[in-house]
This record gives structure tokens, C-alpha cells and sequence, in this order.
């Protein structure tokens, strides 16, 4: 009735073929799958450098507005309160490695700080717009 019932399976020749088949199956089942799995590593890995360049950024501003944040204390003639104020936070726990400063980014990624905006990257990726910052008086 079937078809397969009429074919030789004891014949080499048939054997030969079924075998290679098989191969090219495996073969190219293998080959996908490997794709698949190299594929998403690479996306993985986009997606985290992503992910650190903005971590990178978000610190910078962070540096900025505590740099700012002390001058306009300056202004006011009393003191910036930097050091002070970055131990009391070290006391309650939190730790300052030093590993992400600007200049540190800037020498390993000169992409995240191009002269106009730590952030600008970032911002680009979420649709907002940045202006360049105003010099400091």
C-alpha cells in the first residue's frame, strides 16, 4: 500500500542515500541552531555595553550636578561640602570605587563624552533632545 513498502532497504545503494540525508539534515539543523544561539549572545551583549555606555553617562551628569550643586554653595560663600558630605554617604554604606570618572570614561570611550553632552547618546536613543550646555559664569 505505502510506498516505502516497495523500496529495497537492504540495497547499499538506498542505505547510501538515506544516509546521506540524514547527514544534510543534522547538517543543516546544527548549523541553525548554532545561529541562533551565536545570534542572541550577540544581541546579549549589545544590548548590555548599551546599557553600561548610559550607566557611564547617567554618572557623569550625576558628577556634573554634584560639581555644580557645589559651586552655586561656593557662590553663596560658604563651603562646597563635597568631601564631607561623600563620607557621611561612604559611613551610611555606599562606596565610591573612582573607577567611573569622566576622564576615565572619556580615555576608554570618547563616544559617551563628546565635548557637548555626557548624555546626548543616551538621550538620542529615547527620542529627546539635549542642549549644549551653557558655560559656567
Amino acid at each position: 500500500m505505502f510506498v516505502f513498502d516497495s523500496v529495497q532497504w537492504t540495497d547499499p545503494a538506498v542505505q547510501a542515500a538515506l544516509i546521506q540525508a540524514l547527514g544534510a539534515v543534522i547538517a543543516t539543523s546544527i548549523a541553525a541552531v548554532s545561529a541562533a544561539i551565536l545570534g542572541r549572545q550577540i544581541g546579549l551583549r549589545r544590548r548590555l555595553e548599551e546599557k553600561l555606555q548610559m550607566a557611564q553617562a547617567d554618572i557623569c551628569f550625576l558628577l556634573e550636578v554634584e560639581k555644580t550643586h557645589c559651586r552655586l554653595h561656593q557662590e553663596k560663600g560658604k563651603e562646597s561640602n563635597k568631601l564631607r558630605v561623600r563620607r557621611e554617604v561612604q559611613e551610611r554604606g555606599y562606596i565610591w570605587s573612582g573607577r567611573f570618572t569622566p576622564s576615565r570614561i572619556r580615555a576608554k570611550n570618547p563616544s559617551i563624552l563628546n565635548g557637548t553632552s555626557p548624555f546626548e547618546g543616551a538621550a538620542s536613543r529615547i527620542g529627546a533632545t539635549v542642549q549644549p550646555p551653557q558655560p559656567l559664569l
